[in-house]
């Protein structure tokens, strides 16, 4: 009989010299998920920048794509805080890459449609000796701790030994554990949109388009990128461009954020392209010049670039849509999305080929 699993994705995020603490983390949440494997049916799998591999982007980059689909986040640290891993899209520049994981996670805890549902911080407690021969190093590991004390944003726990360490994880993964054995404290949004889509594509598949709407329907109304995103190419595919059109519209007057306003301007922008292709760009710019002030939204502004760069192409604006594919594709290359890139590449060639 097979075994049904649900996997939970736990990064750590720590600082050079850690090695045995990471090790005891990861012994830890594996003989934790031994059992949960039996008794509950879910795992959970650490994933440090040990396991990540390289490439031609910004280290840190790849870093954080494996980051933004972790469940949860755990950062440890003792007396070194790390180096800066360089500028980021953004022009950002964050003194330590634990210091950018941190950033990213919280953001990724208050998004609605992202994966992550909880974040644990803990320090290895420093000795008097080197409390007294302070470097720039625990400098920084201190004024940390002394902000998340000031801001009351999240608890930290601290520890002496590999002993409390350890009793330190097992306890938050027993609650992890927990929570997902009654379904109370998890955001499982993101989840249950894409079971509905799945079924909403086999539905619409098999011509069963009253199911298939419905399932749709559900993944929209979880007010999430991929749910509104899906449900519009579904209308689109059956209804028509209007209907599509009209479903964006209604999310963009009834969105209840910034970032939801936006969201629903990039899908609309390419939505309206045959219909009002003015209207178009001036939504695509108004969603990038959000995006573009926001940490951590690369893929939506690549998106974006590529949006406006078909749009300025039915323009026959050639110097705009060579401008917007290219930084497009920059993007993309940074991220080392290799379908946008294939993406990018096409349309390249789109606009070199047909516009002067």
């Amino acid at each position: 009989m097979s075994l049904w699993l649900r996997a939970y994705r736990l990064f750590i995020a720590c600082p050079s010299g850690l090695d045995d603490e990471l090790d005891v983390i990861r012994t830890q949440c594996n003989n934790r998920s031994q059992m949960s494997m039996i008794e509950s049916s879910c795992l959970i799998q650490p994933i440090s920048w040990r396991e990540i591999s390289g490439g031609s982007e910004r280290a840190q980059t790849r870093i954080n794509r494996h980051l933004s689909y972790c469940d949860f986040f755990l950062m440890i640290l003792h007396d070194r805080w790390g180096q800066s891993p360089g500028s980021n899209n953004h022009g950002q520049r964050f003194t330590s890459g634990c210091e950018e994981e941190f950033f990213l996670a919280k953001q990724l805890l208050e998004r609605k449609d992202a994966y992550m549902q909880d974040m644990l911080i803990i320090f290895k407690n420093v000795t008097a000796r080197n409390m007294q021969s302070r470097d720039r190093q625990l400098e920084k590991v201190l004024a940390f701790r002394d902000q998340l004390e000031q801001k009351h944003e999240l608890m930290y726990e601290s520890f002496d030994d590999s002993n409390q360490l350890s009793d330190i994880v097992r306890r938050k993964s027993n609650e992890w554990i927990w929570n997902h054995e009654n379904g109370r404290g998890m955001k499982e949004d993101i989840r249950r949109v894409g079971e509905h889509i799945r079924l909403g594509r086999a539905f619409e598949a098999e011509n069963n388009l009253d199911e298939a709407n419905h399932q749709f329907r559900i993944a929209a109304a979880s007010r999430t990128e991929i749910g509104y995103s899906e449900y519009a190419q579904y209308i689109f595919r059956h209804s028509g461009r209007e209907k599509a059109i009209e479903f964006l519209e209604s999310i963009l007057s009834k969105s209840e954020t910034k970032r939801e306003g936006a969201v629903a301007k990039k899908h609309l922008s390419l939505m309206l392209r045959a219909a009002d292709v003015d209207r178009a760009i001036k939504l695509a710019k108004e969603a990038l010049k959000f995006f573009r002030t926001s940490n951590f939204e690369h893929e939506n502004e690549a998106d974006l670039h590529h949006n406006l760069a078909i749009l300025y192409f039915d323009k026959e604006n050639k110097p705009k849509a060579s401008e917007h594919i290219e930084e497009s594709f920059r993007l993309n290359q940074e991220m080392g999305d290799e379908v946008s890139i294939e993406k990018n590449k096409i349309w390249m060639k789109n606009i070199d080929d047909h516009l002067i």
